[in-house]
């Protein structure tokens, strides 16, 4: 199992060079294919990566969109990915890897603020205590961007 790291200040002070990093050095042990670092003001995320699936191959984490405004680390799998590829590839979408398609689905589904709390909401009840709590940690990441 890969390991993954996040740090949100919400209070807005950015993040201190080196806090993410001393995450992933803690489990270093996950990541025997890599370790790699995303961060950006008060964000900050780090993937301890072990290569599992073909997929993963052309996988470096965290992964971002173009303008680096959706930022994705995860553990785990997309079965259906290359009907996902397909569709987007259909709507115009530029996928220099198979990973990128991850990244673009979010972006292409979850427009705004109350798309996203509704999605999680209903696909991972346990993981936020509320939609107050969504939206707090949704506008934290996107920077105040609910558009």
């Amino acid at each position: 199992m890969s390991g993954i790291a996040g740090i949100i200040h919400f209070d807005g002070r950015p993040v201190e060079p080196g806090q993410v990093e001393a995450m992933t050095a803690a489990m270093h042990y996950r990541g025997p294919d890599g370790i790699d670092h995303w961060r950006r003001g008060n964000v900050a995320l780090g993937q301890c990566m072990l290569r599992t699936t073909p997929e993963s191959l052309e996988e470096t984490q965290p992964l971002t969109n173009e303008d680096e405004s959706l930022v994705l680390v995860m553990d785990g799998r997309v079965d259906n990915w290359e009907d996902l590829r397909r569709e987007l590839l259909g709507k115009g979408a530029v996928l220099r890897t198979r990973a990128k398609a991850l990244v673009m689905v979010y972006c292409d589904w979850h427009r705004n603020v109350a798309q996203i709390q509704e999605s999680v909401l209903r696909e991972h009840p346990d993981l936020f205590p509320s939609a107050s709590e969504i939206a707090r940690f949704v506008d934290a990441v996107l920077g105040g961007n609910n558009e």
